[in-house]
C-alpha cells in the first residue's frame, strides 16, 4: 500500500513500452518512499520515409508507382506517381515527342466551329490543325500572327475557309504558305466587290503567297466553293 501523505521522491523515468511510428509507448517512475507509480503516455512517432524506390516510371499520360518505406519501423506503401502531362515546345512534347495538336495556337468559336485567333509566336514551322475540341478550325481571325517574326512556315488545312484580313502581317520570316485546299479561294479588299479569284498555279509558288499574306492588312482570303 501506499503512504498518505507522502511527500513522493520519484525515480527517473524508465520506458516500459517504446513508441513507435505504429503506437504509442508508455513510460513509468516510482517513489523511493511509498513505492507508488506513475505513468505517462508516449506519443507515437512520425513515419521517416526513405526516398522512394521507382517501381514504374510515370509518363505525360500515364500514372507511375513507387515505393517507400519508413526508416524506423519498416512500414512500405506503394504510392501512385501522377503523370506529368505534355510539355510541348517548338509544337512537339519536349517529354516524348508528342505533336501539339494545338500548336501553341489560341482558340475562340465562331459560326460553323472555331478561328485561330493568337499564335504563340514561338513555331517556327506551323501546322494549324483541322479540328479543336471536337470542332472544326473553319477561319484564322484577323491579325492572329500580328507580327510573329519566328514564324517562317504555315500548313492551311483543308477546314479552314477564311483567312481575316491582317492575319498574318508583319510576318517577316514566313516564307512558305502551303493549302491543302488549293481550288476554290478569292481575294477581297475589305468591302471590294470585284474580288480577285486566286489562280490554282498560284498555290505552287508557296513563296509568293507568303510575301501576299504577310503584307496585306486590309485584303481576306474566303473559300467561295464553300458559301
Amino acid at each position: 500500500m501506499y503512504a498518505l501523505g507522502c511527500k513522493h521522491e520519484f525515480d527517473e523515468w524508465q520506458t516500459v513500452v517504446e513508441a513507435s511510428c505504429l503506437s504509442i509507448g508508455y513510460r513509468m517512475r516510482s517513489c523511493k518512499k511509498c513505492g507508488e507509480k506513475e505513468y505517462e503516455f508516449l506519443e507515437k512517432l512520425t513515419h521517416e520515409w526513405q526516398k522512394p524506390m521507382i517501381l514504374q516510371e510515370a509518363t505525360c499520360l500515364e500514372t507511375g508507382l513507387q515505393l517507400v518505406y519508413c526508416k524506423l519501423c519498416g512500414t512500405s506503401r506503394v504510392e501512385e506517381i501522377p503523370a506529368m502531362g505534355h510539355e510541348f515546345q517548338e509544337g512537339v512534347c519536349t517529354r516524348c515527342n508528342t505533336p501539339d495538336p494545338d500548336m501553341g495556337l489560341r482558340f475562340a468559336d465562331c459560326e460553323g466551329g472555331c478561328e485561330v485567333i493568337a499564335g504563340s509566336k514561338s513555331i517556327t514551322n506551323l501546322i494549324i490543325p483541322s479540328m479543336h475540341d471536337g470542332k472544326p478550325v473553319v477561319a484564322i481571325g484577323a491579325e492572329a500572327f500580328l507580327g510573329d517574326t519566328v514564324l517562317q512556315s504555315v500548313v492551311i488545312p483543308e477546314s479552314v475557309k477564311l483567312i481575316a484580313a491582317g492575319a498574318f502581317y508583319g510576318c517577316e520570316n514566313l516564307t512558305s504558305v502551303e493549302f491543302t485546299v488549293k481550288i476554290g479561294w478569292r481575294k477581297l479588299i475589305q468591302e471590294d466587290e470585284y474580288p480577285e479569284f486566286v489562280d490554282p498555279e498560284a498555290f505552287l509558288d508557296l513563296a509568293a503567297i507568303a510575301e501576299d499574306l504577310k503584307a496585306s492588312t486590309g485584303c481576306y482570303w474566303q473559300r467561295y466553293d464553300e458559301e
